[in-house]
């Protein structure tokens, strides 16, 4: 009589007897099983069992590594947010100072974000970093293209730092290499054009690239939207600044004479575009390098034998004069136009007409520039003169000797001084010592806002 076995001892497998050797026990018990289709070899099942072993291990390491990954990239997220900020705050800041005029401020703010930016590096080019971004990298495109930024942004603010250093060098060298060496003046200013060159390309990857990367996270999204409004905000400036260097690139490095005027106003005689004009100099620059100044009384170029046009004045100036010339020509409150002016008088002259010259633009300073010129320098002996001019009484002794001097005595020009004085000043300004340049460059920043400079040319590229 047969024995009663337990329902426990019962596996549910079914069995080919026909093929006693197969062991189906690894199929579980309650799939259906094909027995046509059961493989005869018996190691088959040695091979089933070991896939399956290192498929658990790889999803294992790939969660071990996966919460590595995440908590690598939360760390590494508060890091990049912290110092992104703070980058394009000294990118910002670093654009604001050179349209100031400030580079050296611009190049501390750049150097700063050097070193933020190698910080970033090096926790990156840590062991973990490493692994993490060149592993997830190969496997996850936009990963490798968000460790790729920084590269970029690296170049850029390189770039820009090399700008900044460049353009403090010629505040402080480039009168001098104006006056003696205009080949190296304009060496500096194409090295410069290439470097702006590359900075926009940098601004552009950049662009294209948080752009790109603003979808896969909302930390690329905010660095996206700050580079963005920096982006609208600066491109345009950078665009004028390149337009800029190739209209003063084109003028020094022309190959026959360009000439500038200076006008000396007054502004003790007042006229809206900023004070009589007693007397201008003729610039001739060639090569990058100032070639020759002369100076002349304004009312040289006036004078009937030189001017042949009649023009009639405006109606207030009527009461003074009967006709209009460039002595009264800087008429309007807008200084481009009274520039244009005084140039279209100055052409009009014989002196400057039956020679061809024409005018590139026009500087007008008035005496207090050239008061805080001579406080720079210090005292000026004129020998010829019997005379020291200061900055105490520079305009009291040039307006005596223009009114009573021998020149005038002598029936010569009048301002002849000034001819006189005009190298002396040049000199003396081409000598000063590294502590000078930047305070004569700081009381010129102060001239311009007060617009005891102005400057206008007719180069619409020169003018940016």
């Amino acid at each position: 009589m047969s024995k009663i076995v337990p329902n426990r001892n019962i596996s549910p497998v079914l069995v080919d007897i026909k093929k006693p050797g197969t062991d189906y026990g690894f199929w579980g018990g309650s799939r259906r099983i094909n027995l046509a289709h059961v493989s005869e070899q018996p190691s088959q099942s040695n091979g089933r069992r070991i896939w399956l072993s290192a498929v658990i291990l790889i999803v294992l390491m790939i969660s071990g590594v996966g919460i590595s990954i995440f908590s690598n990239l939360k760390s590494a997220k508060s890091v990049f947010d912290k110092k992104g900020h703070l980058i394009l705050d000294n990118f910002s800041g670093a654009i604001d100072s050179l349209q100031k005029l400030k580079p050296v401020e611009a190049s501390s703010k750049l150097t700063s974000n050097q070193k933020e930016l190698d910080s970033l590096a090096s926790l990156i080019n840590q062991n973990s970093g490493k692994v993490l971004f060149s592993t997830i990298g190969s496997v996850v495109p936009v990963v490798k293209e968000a460790s790729g930024l920084l590269g970029r942004v690296a170049s850029f603010n390189l770039n820009f730092l090399q700008l900044a250093e460049g353009l403090s060098d010629l505040q402080i060298n480039g009168f001098g290499d104006f006056q003696n060496n205009g080949a190296i003046l304009i060496d500096k200013l194409k090295n410069m054009r290439e470097l702006l060159q590359k900075i926009i390309a940098d601004v552009e990857s950049i662009r294209n690239t948080t752009a790109d990367l603003k979808e896969t996270s909302s930390a690329f999204e905010i660095f996206d939207q700050l580079i963005g409004d920096q982006y609208l905000k600066y491109s345009s400036d950078l665009q004028l600044w390149g337009r800029g260097l190739d209209g003063l690139i084109a003028f020094l490095d022309a190959k026959n004479d360009e000439h500038f005027v200076v006008i000396f106003q007054n502004p003790a005689e007042i006229r809206p575009g900023g004070g009589f004009i007693g007397s201008y100099a003729d610039l001739t620059i060639n090569g990058g390098q100032l070639k020759n100044i002369e100076v002349q009384d304004i009312y040289w170029p006036d004078h009937p034998m030189n001017f042949k046009l009649k023009v009639v004045p405006p109606e207030p100036l009527q009461a003074i004069t009967t006709d209009w010339g460039a002595r009264d020509a800087n008429w309007f409150f807008d200084f481009p136009t009274s520039a244009k002016t005084v140039i279209n008088f100055l052409e009009a002259s014989k002196i400057y007409e039956e020679k061809g010259i024409k005018f590139t633009g026009i500087i007008g300073l008035n005496i207090n520039v050239l008061q805080s010129i001579l406080e720079i320098i210090g005292p000026i002996e004129i020998p010829e003169y019997d005379k020291v001019i200061n900055k105490d009484n520079f305009l009291i002794e040039i307006q005596k000797e223009v009114e009573t001097g021998r020149d005038k005595k002598a029936g010569q020009n009048p301002k002849k001084i000034l001819s006189v004085m005009t190298p002396i000043i040049f000199e003396k300004l081409n000598q000063l010592s590294a502590e000078q340049k930047p305070e004569l460059v700081k009381k010129f920043e102060e001239h311009f806002v007060k617009k005891d400079i102005m400057v206008f040319v007719k180069d619409s590229n020169l003018a940016n």
